[in-house]
């Protein structure tokens, strides 16, 4: 049984192969039993995908200039290459809520002002509402007439980086290396990865952030979503 809850949290399809520390807090706040960290270790050390193919990379301390007082006041966004698909995209548009850590991950046709304009109407905007300040890079569809009079028709402080440093946008830029990790951990065919990503980030989003030390999903609505692992667990 334990076996079995540690492959649905850890190797279970789009389960995103997370690791320790997160996959031991994410576990703890479902189920506990006797030397579960250690069960957990063990765990890790064996499962092949990790070890052989995605060794893990030392850690690396968060550069955070930006920082926010409530949710959804400040949003760093980005697109990235993801590689192309089966269903058309090959870009996704990358959103986190500065407060939260509450974060997105939405395919895209294309890289164009108007169609990251039409996700984060359809996603962002619909749901939380126009943040006060969207957080960007120098990218061309950021630099367009089309987004600043976007931006100033929801009344959005466009704060764009003053150059392509990784530091402007590093909560953006971790979560892009965690996202991408996951996606090629958790899809035999990395064309697959629309069809794979917003399970993906759901397990991102329920699992502890270490700049808050909560998930970002309990910071935002104070809730521990429900994952495939908890249809493992009897309660």
């Amino acid at each position: 049984m334990r076996k079995h809850i540690l492959f649905k949290a850890h190797a279970e399809k789009n389960a995103g192969h997370i690791m320790q520390p997160r996959l031991g807090h994410m576990l703890r706040e479902r189920v506990a039993w006797p030397n579960m960290n250690r069960d957990i270790d063990g765990y890790l050390k064996q499962c092949t995908v990790c070890t052989h193919n995605f060794p893990s990379r030392p850690y690396e301390p968060e550069f955070e200039p930006v920082t926010a007082n409530r949710k959804f006041e400040k949003i760093v966004i980005d697109a990235t290459l993801l590689g192309n698909s089966t269903s058309g995209p090959k870009w996704a548009l990358a959103v986190v809520d500065v407060f939260t850590r509450w974060a997105a991950m939405i395919p895209l046709a294309s890289e164009t002002a108007s169609c990251q304009i039409d996700a984060l109407k359809a996603t962002v905007f619909a749901t939380y509402g126009a943040p006060e300040a969207i957080i960007c890079d120098r990218c061309t569809a950021y630099n367009s007439t089309l987004f600043k009079e976007f931006c100033a028709f929801y009344g959005i402080k466009l704060a764009i980086s003053k150059g392509y440093s990784h530091t402007h946008n590093a909560i953006v830029d971790r979560f892009h290396r965690s996202i991408k990790q996951m996606v090629r951990k958790s899809i035999e065919k990395l064309e697959d990865w629309p069809s794979a990503i917003h399970d993906i980030v759901a397990v991102y989003n329920a699992t502890r952030h270490s700049s808050t030390g909560f998930a970002p999903s309990y910071v935002l609505a104070g809730i521990h979503p429900r994952l495939p692992i908890d249809a493992a667990i009897q309660y």
